[in-house]
């Protein structure tokens, strides 16, 4: 909706072409009298082209806000958590309003598993009898250790070239030697409100997504085998990024991600030719 107003306004603007070249009546007042020249100095395309694309210095503007569940003990103590980090977005727009509702969504699923308090007494009791349970206080005793946690971090990673991107990194514990962590990413063309995959974003044929793929899991990680480019493919989280394309390529679930980068090839568009980068 916004690139056809924008596209009204310079087609207006270069229908200023057709005024009076001398403007003797004075029907466009901020023109100068004589005003020929002022006129031909601009080539209507590239008007049209500047107008249309001023927008993509626009951005959406949010704010982070933060959400704590807990199910708590009897004592106070909190059992069981969930914490959601999440932006919040502050305008109209359908991609604005989706986002908002899906956090909204979100935290209202968390709130709807909050047990009470004689439940989660009997469950911490049950840990604490556990004869496999290690754990011990700063006074001797035997403790669980909690709260355990089921946590969403969801951070803006992009917000240019009309592009919005979202990483939401999951982490869960409850109990185990370490936490369990997952990520989901979410990439939105802001001027037309499209989700976008990585096929939106790589443009070229299969073979070639397939080529530039493994050539960057390779520059990244190692050689990858047919199955770990379906992998990265399939169920890898990515979005843009400062530097082009990033996949969060999972190498073990107690390291962090190794972040694999196609960069972009041009400074316009979020569009990657991947023949440039093959070539």
């Amino acid at each position: 909706m916004q690139n056809e107003i924008n596209g009204e306004i310079a087609n207006i603007l270069a229908a200023f072409k057709e005024a009076n070249s001398t403007n003797i009546d004075g029907s466009l007042g901020f023109l100068p009298s004589d005003n020929e020249n002022y006129l031909n100095i601009y080539d209507d395309s590239k008007l049209v082209l500047w107008i249309t694309e001023v927008k993509d210095d626009t951005k959406i503007e949010y704010e982070m806000k933060t959400e704590t569940i807990e199910t708590l003990l009897s004592d106070g103590r909190a059992y069981y958590s969930n914490t959601v980090n999440y932006p919040f977005f502050l305008g109209s727009s359908d991609v604005e309003s989706e986002l908002n509702q899906r956090y909204a969504d979100m935290i209202s699923e968390f709130q709807s598993h909050v047990g009470d308090s004689a439940e989660a007494d009997e469950a911490y009791k049950e840990r604490l009898n556990d004869p496999n349970l290690d754990c011990i206080d700063e006074y001797g005793q035997k403790t669980v250790p909690i709260p355990f946690y089921d946590d969403v971090d969801s951070e803006v990673i992009y917000n240019e070239r009309n592009v919005l991107s979202i990483k939401e990194t999951y982490s869960m514990w409850s109990g185990g030697m370490h936490a369990y962590h997952s990520e989901k990413a979410l990439n939105f063309d802001i001027s037309t409100g499209k989700e976008l995959t990585y096929l939106d974003i790589l443009d070229g044929t299969n073979a070639e997504i397939d080529a530039v793929l493994r050539l960057y899991l390779e520059k990244f990680v190692y050689s990858p085998t047919e199955v770990q480019i379906e992998d990265l493919k399939q169920y890898t989280a990515y979005t843009l990024c400062d530097d082009g394309l990033c996949f969060y390529y999972n190498v073990g679930d107690a390291v962090s991600r190794q972040e694999i980068v196609i960069p972009y090839t041009s400074e316009d568009t979020y569009i990657i030719t991947v023949t440039d980068l093959l070539n």
